[in-house]
């Protein structure tokens, strides 16, 4: 029965729902509350009503109807301590589950309500948390621990015990499928009272936490994960020992979408600390061990930090790494040869050469050339298929070519154009073509073997290749030398170079290059001085005769009109040479 100190009719009502609940139609135990107050008095008689010898069926009754009092309502001095002896031995493990859990669900309740009040109760309390083991009472523990704490913001009278405690309940507490409530908890525990926390206790955490990261495909525990993990290395110190498993956890959590933001804030304040050297050496390890060869994602999410961190849009300023030190690492993680690792190597140093290429030095370079190279045959052996790939491959070579023809290129030359040429068939014109221009400069009379490139030069850009404007470029390149040193090498030019390479033009489909071919032709023909010159006029008198082999005349187009052109002024000048 409950009885308000006021005679008002709500409260006859309760009073008489408590008689009629507890089967006495007058007196029994009373519980007055105080609406001045809003007090809750514990009485003697509701104390015998839940204690040890009332019947357990009452009890747990009672304890329910009192439970929302207790966590509505402040309770007198003393009364949470009455109320606790009365009810404990409802937590002997040979109690029923039942009885357990309805006396930690109104503990919980309790420690709620009365909260600001508890004093050294809270250390009692923690101490039942503690050494109460009974494993079908884990999830209303845990809840009491919560309230206990207040979700792990106040620790009062158990500071040092907390820490050790948690560490050790966690894989039970993970086993129990409790992860996100853990995780909850663990933020604020760090966030507010990280001073309490031994390193091998942080350690612990942090370990565990990283465990849960693991698994991407749980994508709410990733996320209070995360929180966790910059908890520590914002209130508190990330052991060292930790640094490699906090790290890891990183590198796999960027490569989920809904996380890649924040695992590059929390990166990048790791690496703002004084572990930030330490960080990417070890992200570099990771790139270069053999036990990780088959593990995509992780190494994609080092390449993808180390890149970022050291020469990204907003790079940590702090860290004194080299690219010459990191990018040897991208290269050992080209070798095993995945896809998406790959990609994010392409992404970084395409970041790297337009952003900072031209201030990369000679060493640099040699290593951004190796990886170049690498890609390059990658992306024609092993990822063919992958467009967007090839295409942010090659761009790169572009840039490169383009900062040497600006002579911001501090690497070798000789080593860039070998790999242009050794690609030229997938290159665009615009590249062979500059390509070509940089073997011309080699074929001089002053350097040794210059017959013979230019021979290699007509082969594989004049015979071999299609492109029109590739092979006028090198009949051009052939004319000038022919016009700058015909008065000493004349009769090895013609001999060697010019009748063997234009000897079939009259069969040549592209008008333009065979318009080109029979212009230099002409050239040669009006200052020839060497016995090969009847060879050459032949060629010419096959080029004036192939219109006239076609019985029917086609409408004549500006191609045919531009060969009929030719045709007619190599008629005018051979004259002379009848």
């Amino acid at each position: 029965m409950i009885e308000n100190m006021s005679d008002q009719a709500p409260k006859e009502s309760l009073r008489q729902k408590f008689k009629n609940f507890f089967g006495k139609k007058s007196g029994g135990f009373t519980v007055h509350v105080k609406p001045s107050s809003e007090e809750f008095l514990i009485t003697e008689e509701l104390l015998r009503g839940v204690g040890a010898d009332a019947p357990t069926g009452q009890r747990i009754k009672i304890l329910k109807e009192v439970a929302e009092l207790v966590l509505q309502k402040q309770l007198e001095n003393n009364a949470v301590e009455a109320l606790w002896l009365a009810i404990q031995d409802l937590l002997n493990p040979q109690m029923s589950t039942e009885c357990r859990h309805t006396a930690l669900k109104f503990l919980q309740c309790l420690v709620t309500g009365q909260f600001d009040r508890l004093g050294i109760n809270r250390a009692i309390f923690f101490r039942l948390v503690n050494n109460h083991t009974v494993e079908e009472d884990l999830s209303p523990r845990f809840d009491l621990l919560k309230a206990l704490s207040e979700n792990g913001k106040d620790i009062t009278y158990f500071e040092e015990e907390l820490g050790p405690f948690l560490l050790e309940w966690t894989p039970e507490v993970l086993h129990a499928n409790k992860e996100c409530d853990l995780l909850s908890l663990l933020v604020n525990v760090i966030k507010f009272n990280a001073c309490y926390l031994d390193e091998e206790i942080i350690s612990g955490f942090v370990h565990n936490t990283c465990v849960i990261c693991s698994h991407p495909k749980n994508e709410v525990n990733i996320e209070v994960a995360l929180k966790v993990l910059d908890a520590v290395v914002c209130y508190s110190c990330l052991p060292v020992d930790s640094l490699h498993h906090f790290i890891e956890a990183l590198c796999r959590t960027v490569n989920v979408e809904k996380f890649c933001q924040t695992s590059w804030k929390l990166m990048r304040n790791l690496l703002g600390t004084h572990l930030g050297h330490s960080g990417v050496y070890a992200m570099c390890c990771i790139l270069e061990d053999r036990n990780h060869t088959n593990d995509a994602p992780l190494l994609r999410g080092a390449v993808f930090f180390v890149g970022m961190a050291l020469w990204g849009s907003k790079r940590v300023t702090s860290l004194r790494h080299t690219p010459t030190s990191v990018l040897p690492s991208f290269l050992k993680a080209l070798d095993r040869s995945h896809m998406i690792v790959s990609y994010e190597v392409v992404l970084s140093i395409s970041r790297l050469i337009k952003k900072y290429g031209h201030n990369i030095e000679m060493v640099t370079w040699d290593v951004l050339l190796d990886i170049l190279e690498k890609l390059l045959q990658q992306v024609h052996d092993q990822y063919c298929g992958n467009e967007s790939l090839y295409d942010e491959v090659h761009d790169i070579l572009s840039s490169v070519e383009t900062l040497h023809e600006s002579n911001q290129f501090h690497g070798s030359t000789e080593r860039l154009f070998e790999i242009v040429e050794h690609w030229t068939n997938q290159r665009p014109e615009s590249s062979v073509l500059r390509l070509i221009t940089y073997k011309a400069q080699v074929i001089h009379p002053t350097k040794e073997g210059w017959i013979k490139h230019l021979q290699q030069l007509m082969d594989k850009y004049f015979k071999q290749d299609t492109r029109t404007s590739i092979r006028v470029k090198v009949l051009n390149i052939l004319s000038f030398i022919l016009s700058s040193t015909r008065h000493i090498y004349e009769d090895d030019l013609i001999e060697l170079v010019v009748l063997p390479q234009l000897s079939h033009i009259v069969d040549e489909q592209d008008v333009e290059v065979r318009n080109v071919a029979v212009q230099l032709l002409v050239d040669v023909a009006l200052d020839c001085h060497t016995q090969r010159c009847m060879e050459i006029l032949n060629i010419m008198q096959k080029v004036i005769c192939r219109p006239m082999e076609s019985p029917v005349t086609p409408p004549i187009s500006p191609e045919r009109s531009e060969e009929r052109r030719v045709g007619k002024e190599c008629r005018s000048r051979w004259s002379p040479y009848h």
